[in-house]
């Protein structure tokens, strides 16, 4: 999907306020990507958070959820990662998108106790 990344990168970055396009986003929005690092911010977070990942997904990979659950083992998270579930899984299968309504609303009700 991304096999030319590394020639549009060298182009955005040369260009970043250009209007060009690369995968249907522009330019600018591709700039404002390529060196922040979630992390950084979440290190700042003392609220509980889910994290809700599907183990398959090539969007944003589980890696980065498994990052922050071992780099942050003090702070308020919690993790669901589906196995054999990408990006989308819940929208394609009845059982998932119940299990994540089920133990997101079994999370929030435990949340707004503590």
């Amino acid at each position: 999907m991304f096999k030319n990344l590394d020639v549009f990168k060298k182009d955005i970055n040369a260009n970043p306020n250009s209007l060009g396009e690369f995968r249907t986003y522009t330019y600018p929005w591709w700039n404002s990507l390529f060196d922040y690092k979630p992390f950084n911010d979440y290190k700042n977070i003392n609220i509980p958070v889910l994290f809700v990942h599907g183990e398959l997904d090539i969007n944003v990979p589980v890696e980065s959820t498994i990052y922050v659950r071992d780099n942050l083992p003090d702070k308020p998270f919690e993790y669901l990662i589906y196995p054999g579930a990408d990006h989308n899984s819940y929208m394609r299968s009845e059982k998932t998108f119940y299990d994540l309504v089920n133990r997101s609303r079994a999370w929030l009700r435990a949340t707004a106790l503590t």
